[in-house]
């Protein structure tokens, strides 16, 4: 089981030609006298990575670091310490980044992760919904968070939605389509998870 510590760090990053969307990010986490650092790339792109680290409290493999491949949307652990007895790991470290990516580099195991859309996305999945499942199915195999409402559940939002769309063309209980809520703005007419994207990319 790990266990997530609290550490003094001191942190020095330096980004080399290149403009993310979002910085290389290091989180640690703690597993018996080891202390695990790992990069989350949260870009839709793949970065080597170079993650120097010096400190006290702890050993660390010798030798020179080498650039590691930490793909798009994933999370690689790039550096393993070994906590000393009865010592607090004091460290600071220097991480750069880069997107011209290397032939002669480290390609570690991956964990793809889920990331933040550029519109927080929800899907409200009506009684007679006949597009939902497609629309669904599509996000679960994306990178991208999202949110599910199924409104029989929820006879609470149910009601309101409903309010909402009194005089429509479409009462909210003959939709064949979802209520997708992109950043709290409503859409009715999605039929797919290409139109919806395209919403959430304008």
């Amino acid at each position: 089981m790990y266990k997530f510590t609290t550490l003094i760090i001191f942190l020095f990053v330096s980004m080399s030609s290149f403009c993310q969307e979002k910085p290389i990010t290091i989180v640690e986490e703690q597993k018996g006298n080891r202390l695990f650092l790992y990069a989350i790339n949260e870009n839709l792109i793949d970065y080597d990575v170079l993650l120097t680290v010096e400190g006290t409290g702890f050993r660390q493999p010798k030798g020179k670091p080498r650039l590691v491949r930490v793909p798009a949307t994933s999370k690689v652990n790039i550096k393993s310490l070994i906590i000393e007895r009865g010592e607090t790991p004091k460290y600071t470290y220097t991480l750069e980044a880069n997107d011209s990516l290397s032939i002669r580099v480290l390609k570690p195991e991956h964990e793809l992760i889920k990331i933040a859309p550029k519109k927080q996305i929800t899907i409200y999945v009506t009684d007679q919904c006949t597009t939902c499942e497609a629309i669904i199915s599509g996000l679960d195999a994306s990178v991208y968070e999202y949110r599910k409402l199924v409104l029989s559940e929820v006879p609470e939002m149910e009601a309101q939605l409903s309010k909402a769309f009194v005089g429509a063309s479409t009462t909210l209980e003959d939709m064949t389509n979802p209520v997708v809520s992109l950043d709290n703005k409503l859409y009715i007419n999605v039929e797919t998870y290409e139109q919806l994207m395209e919403h959430v990319n304008e």
